[in-house]
């Protein structure tokens, strides 16, 4: 922004020459002023350079002056500039409709030479105050967007491991507030990580760089997951303010021993599917993470099962379970098994869930991040 002090312009419309002499002599100590004859000749002028205040006289040759305020207010480009209407016509009715559409004062001639000012000050300072929030609105978007960028790259590893699992992941913001990881430990235990953190969007998303370093930077030095969980917990709460936590579900997949474990804080219940029908759910026993500090994580909220070839485990958010249709019912976790265990019968994608949950929301717009984890042998 430029240091130089900012000098307004006003566009002052009017087919009377007097008029137009009377109205530039009262405003030239107050702004830089654009004059036009006539309705068609004030569109030209607004088109090639926007005045931040428009005075409009209402008859005049071709279109007349309310022509003139509704086609700048039925244009997004010049909506926002804002008219005052100076005219001789003062029965209440004329009145009236020049705020139906959209002015935003109404001055009668002939006119008083310090209302005129005084009005005009009024609006030429509404107008500077809207441009500056439009200019700071402008600089805090590019800064948020900056940050953003900064943020996803931060949650991006190329030590995400994708063999033997399948993912569905879409977001509310760029900046979700789920977070998915998956990676190999030394031993060959597959590590594997979804969370939901409170919220969504910058304030939801900023813990998931600290997440994700504890995560890969641990399972690539052995640490059980159950250490692993500890560890982020107690950071969470280190760094973030309160009211900010994450929900998650942690597994450790033994493919060599063919045994599952799974730590379920805060998420709805995964399902894991044995030939194709739902025989156990991993119910939430533990508080998110980033809440209390040194969480006993084992043996209270770890739970082992046998994991056979041909199973099927999932894990979501509760932007799946929480989608809402027309008449504010949510989805739920029985239409989502019913829907699973018939994607499993027919050898569907896990992608056709996304498309079950688009027909069942309608017109409605996704609220909350939809993540799912599908994990097989």
């Amino acid at each position: 922004m430029s240091d130089s002090v900012y000098r307004p312009k006003v566009l002052i419309v009017d087919d009377a020459p007097e008029n137009v002499r009377l109205l530039n002599e009262l405003l030239k100590s107050q702004c830089d002023r654009q004059f036009a004859s006539n309705g068609e000749a004030a569109l030209r002028v607004v088109a090639g350079s926007k005045p931040d205040l428009i005075l409009l006289d209402v008859v005049m040759p071709g279109i007349d002056g309310y022509e003139v305020c509704r086609r700048l207010k039925a244009d997004p480009a010049t909506r926002e500039i804002p008219v005052i209407f100076v005219t001789a016509r003062n029965e209440s009715e004329e009145e009236t409709l020049g705020f139906s559409l959209g002015a935003v004062d109404y001055i009668t001639k002939p006119f008083n030479v310090s209302v005129v000012r005084a009005r005009v000050r009024t609006h030429l300072e509404l107008a500077n105050i809207r441009r500056e929030l439009q200019e700071k609105n402008q600089s805090l978007g590019q800064e948020r967007d900056l940050i953003q960028q900064i943020v996803t790259k931060m949650r991006e590893s190329s030590r995400f491991e994708k063999k033997g699992i399948r993912t569905l992941e879409t977001t509310v913001e760029m900046t979700a507030g789920d977070i998915l990881l998956s990676s190999i430990a030394p031993g060959g235990v597959h590590h594997l990580l979804v969370g939901d953190f409170t919220g969504h969007g910058l304030p939801a998303a900023i813990g998931a760089p600290i997440v994700s370093y504890i995560f890969y930077r641990m399972t690539s030095e052995g640490a059980p997951l159950s250490e692993i969980l500890q560890e982020i917990n107690n950071e969470l709460v280190r760094k973030l303010p309160s009211g900010i936590f994450m929900a998650c579900a942690m597994v450790a997949l033994d493919r060599s021993n063919r045994l599952v474990h799974l730590w379920n804080h805060g998420l709805p219940a995964p399902m894991l599917f044995r030939q194709h029908q739902l025989s156990h759910r991993f119910s939430s026993v533990g508080i998110p993470l980033g809440i209390r500090r040194n969480l006993v994580a084992k043996p209270v909220s770890e739970v082992t099962q046998p994991f056979h070839p041909m199973d099927r485990l999932f894990i979501y958010s509760d932007g799946v379970t929480e989608v809402r249709n027309e008449q504010k019912e949510m989805f739920g976790e029985e239409r989502l098994a019913a829907h699973l265990q018939e994607m499993l019968n027919n050898n569907l994608p896990l992608k056709s869930l996304l498309e079950v949950l688009r027909q069942y929301k309608g017109s409605h717009n996704f609220l909350d991040d939809v993540t799912v984890l599908e994990v097989v042998e």
